[in-house]
This record gives structure tokens, C-alpha cells and sequence, in this order.
């Protein structure tokens, strides 16, 4: 008598990029490796290799062209049907818009059994004119194509509703949204990271100074301008400004007068990308995200998880995190002036800062866990496949 092993089905994850699946995918897909057959791919990069060796699971590059264009689009989706093909994949998960369409597509044209995708930001959402008509075209036809939509917020769920871009019946939030929860063994105030933080704040500041601090890509639609903008019209005794990130200037470049100051205002400084942000956020007395639009920002969970006082907008996915006077701040977006109210007000407000750093990390313990949104995915796939 012999034992039969069942075979494991085969997963196959696309992100337009290869930072997507290092970063936004860390530990998922190592983790996912103990029930499914993993394949990954993306464009061409370094981190692809690294995505390789790091989670366990094969990687393929296939290069997807961010912007518009037909006929790159053409060709990324019949490179990805003839690796689709070949492999078999049981269930296809896609996640950014580029990578979305071109996975949808191909995997209809390749009749995947289960094809999913997630929708974490939505460029349209900033956008207006022609440029808005064709991005909610292509979100149309990716949504079309799968079986089912995950929006990694529910602001975004709403989002998705109210412009009318799939039906209800396709959109389900995993979880409390997330695409990959947050590993809050790392993002806490550890020894070594107070100590690191020390040495941060002994070599760029005063030890008196209160600093205002923002993590991500220094580019319009962060609302970086506005950030720049509030800071300097507050004028505040010893007051400073730390940014984290890199310059997009080719897809979404500062006001020039902005980056001016950036680069020559002695209050700001400008630290460029940090792999490891957990001192710099510890350094920061209060944490400002005014994006203009978001899915669930990951870099909100992050300073949620140290315990940052937060003032945030009130874009889709922000909302999510921030609750409004609760467990930190929310303004408009791109309201420069309510911005500057709100971080005045935590700067004079010892008292909202310690309460708001009490209650932000208690809701990110209790909804954001990352290994309870991998169980979650785990169970939606399996769901997915017991229907087959």
C-alpha cells in the first residue's frame, strides 16, 4: 500500500515592479510557501533575486511598462500568458494597477481557474480629464477579468462602490484591510533602537527641538508641498522638519520653491531613503502624512506600531488607521491651513501627544497583526479553491 502525497496547488503573485514583491510582500509569500506552490513575478531588478532567495519561492521577470502604452501592454500580457501556460498556476494574485491588468488579462486568456487582485492606492483618485478616463478604463477591465477584488481599506471598498467600477458581489476586505498586516516584534521600541535613535537626534538636532517628521516619496501627491508649506508658515521655536524618501521627479515632481527649501532651509532636513525607518520615527515627536490618496499606507501602520502622535489626511486608507480626535489627527486633503492648525496643536499639547501614542499602538495590536491578515489570504484562497 502506498501513501499518497497530495500536491501542493501552485500560487502565482504579480507586481509590476520587483520593490513590490520585497517590500510590500515581505514574509508573505515565505509563509505561503507551506501550502501553495509559490511563483512570483515582475519586472526585471535586483530585488527579485533577493525576493528569490529571501521567501523560498521561484521568480520570473517580465517587464510591465507603468505608463500608457498598448503596445508594451501587448507584449507584457503574452510573455505573461506563455509563463502562465507553462506553469499552471491554480489561483493568480495580483496587486498595483499595471501589474493588475496585465495578470487579469493574461490569466483569462490562460483560463486560470481563480484570479484575484488587490487594490492598494488608486492613481485616478488624484487624477482629472482624459488621463482620469482612461486609468478608470483600465481598472474596469482588470476588475472584469477577476474573480475577485480586494481593497486593502475599506475607504477604498467605498471608493470602489461609489465610482461604480465593479459590483459589490466581486469586493471583499481581507482582514481589517492590509495587504500584509505589520510585523509588531520589529516595529517596536526595542533598546537598540532607542540608542540609534539617540544617536540620530545628537547629530542632526539640538536637544531641545520638537520635530515634525514624514516617510515616503517626496513628490506632489504626498502632500509634501503642503507639508514644506505648513511647517514654514507655523515658524516655531525650535521646531524642525525631518523627511524620509526619495524624489520622483519624473512622475511627480515638487513645486520648485518647494524643493528649494528642502534642500537650503536649515530648519528641514532631508535624510534620503532609510531601510530602517524604526529610529528616525522614534526620533519624531509627531508624525505627518497629508497624502492625497492612499489604499492603507504602510508607513501609517509603521508609526501607528511606535506609537507616534499623527496628524494624517483624510484620504481613503488614512481613514482607516486614524481615527479623527481618537488616536490621532485628520485634515482635509491638501488643506495647508488646517494642517498647520492641527501640528500647532500637538506641538503646545503634551497631553494629546502621550494619549494619542497610548491609543494608536493598541489599534494597530488589535487589527493589523500581520500574521492574522496571512491567515486570513490563506483562507480566502482556500475558500477559492474548495468551489473549484
Amino acid at each position: 500500500m502506498f501513501n499518497l502525497i497530495k500536491k501542493k496547488p501552485t500560487l502565482l503573485r504579480v507586481t509590476t515592479v520587483p520593490q513590490s514583491l520585497w517590500k510590500l510582500l515581505e514574509g508573505q509569500l515565505a509563509f505561503m510557501t507551506q501550502y501553495y506552490n509559490v511563483h512570483a513575478v515582475s519586472s526585471a531588478g535586483e530585488k527579485l533575486e533577493i525576493v528569490k532567495e529571501r521567501e523560498g519561492v521561484s521568480t520570473h521577470s517580465i517587464e510591465m511598462y507603468r505608463g500608457i502604452s498598448i503596445v508594451r501592454d501587448f507584449k507584457s500580457i503574452w510573455k505573461l500568458y506563455r509563463y502562465i501556460k507553462k506553469i499552471k498556476p491554480d489561483i493568480i494574485h495580483s496587486h498595483t494597477p499595471k501589474a493588475g491588468l496585465i495578470a487579469m488579462v493574461s490569466a483569462k486568456m490562460a483560463k486560470v481557474p481563480v484570479r484575484l487582485h488587490t487594490v492598494a492606492g488608486m492613481p485616478l483618485e488624484s487624477t482629472k480629464g482624459i488621463k482620469r478616463q482612461i486609468l478608470i478604463s483600465v481598472e474596469k477591465l482588470c476588475y472584469h477579468f477577476a474573480h475577485k477584488i480586494y481593497p486593502n481599506s475599506l475607504g477604498l471598498k467605498e471608493f470602489i462602490i461609489k465610482n461604480k467600477l465593479a459590483p459589490t458581489s466581486k469586493l471583499r476586505v481581507v482582514a481589517s484591510g492590509s495587504s500584509n498586516g505589520i510585523d509588531l516584534d520589529y516595529f517596536d521600541i526595542h533598546d537598540c533602537v532607542i540608542e540609534q535613535s539617540k544617536s540620530i537626534r545628537d547629530q542632526y538636532f539640538h536637544e531641545d527641538d520638537f520635530i515634525f517628521g514624514f516617510i515616503g516619496r517626496l513628490v506632489k501627491d504626498k502632500g509634501v508641498n503642503e507639508l514644506v508649506k505648513a511647517f514654514l508658515s507655523l515658524e516655531l521655536p525650535n521646531a524642525k522638519l525631518m523627511l524620509l524618501g526619495k524624489y520622483e521627479d519624473h512622475l511627480d515632481p515638487l513645486l520648485p520653491e518647494v524643493r528649494e527649501e528642502i534642500e537650503k532651509n536649515k530648519n528641514i532636513l532631508f535624510v534620503g531613503y532609510q531601510k530602517d525607518v524604526r529610529p528616525y520615527l522614534v526620533a519624531m515627536d509627531v508624525f505627518v502624512f497629508p497624502s492625497h490618496r492612499e489604499g492603507l499606507p504602510n508607513v501609517l501602520l509603521q508609526a501607528a506600531a511606535m506609537g507616534k502622535p499623527i496628524v494624517a489626511s483624510n484620504c481613503n486608507g488614512n481613514t482607516d488607521i486614524i481615527i479623527h480626535k481618537q488616536n490621532g489627527i485628520l485634515v482635509n486633503v491638501n488643506d495647508q491651513k488646517a494642517l498647520e492648525e492641527q501640528m500647532l496643536n500637538l506641538f503646545n499639547s503634551k497631553e494629546l501627544r502621550d494619549r494619542y501614542s497610548v491609543s494608536v499602538r493598541k489599534n494597530i495590536e488589535k487589527r493589523y497583526k500581520r500574521e492574522v491578515v496571512w491567515e486570513s489570504l490563506r483562507e480566502e484562497y482556500s475558500s477559492h479553491l474548495k468551489k473549484l
